[in-house]
């Protein structure tokens, strides 16, 4: 199937006709990450305190998420040397998530917005370490 979409759409079918084979595919991918940074750390508590201390929103555009909408984007990339740790995941949009890509958090968003994002993260890591106090 050349077409992409065909492709997308055969991919959907077969991971709902046999959720088990995604379920093993997840798990080699995070196994798979943890053999590349052995120094992530970041339990399923904090993940959770992480979304919840952003209320739901992506701390990028400020967005309510939908639960399928979510995804933890590390500050500082994997390509750039980043870890999957409490200090370096934050919650965002997958769109925010997909067009920032490896890039730095200033090299991304626009300079105008770079100051209010700051606002909204320092807010958001405060309520995330008291939650986890």
């Amino acid at each position: 199937a050349d077409n992409p979409a065909l492709r997308r759409a055969a991919e959907c079918r077969y991971r709902a006709a046999h959720p088990e084979r995604g379920r093993a595919k997840d798990r080699r991918k995070t196994a798979r990450r943890k053999q590349r940074d052995p120094n992530a750390d970041l339990t399923m508590e904090q993940g959770m305190a992480l979304l919840q201390a952003a209320r739901g929103r992506c701390l990028y555009c400020a967005k309510i998420m939908e639960p399928s909408e979510v995804t933890f984007d590390h500050i500082q990339s994997n390509k750039n040397g980043g870890s999957f740790t409490f200090t370096n995941i934050m919650p965002a949009c997958r769109t925010c998530n997909s067009a920032k890509g490896a890039k730095t958090i200033t090299q991304w968003l626009a300079p105008a917005t770079v100051a209010a994002f700051r606002k909204r993260y320092t807010r958001w890591l405060i309520r995330a370490e008291r939650i986890l106090q």
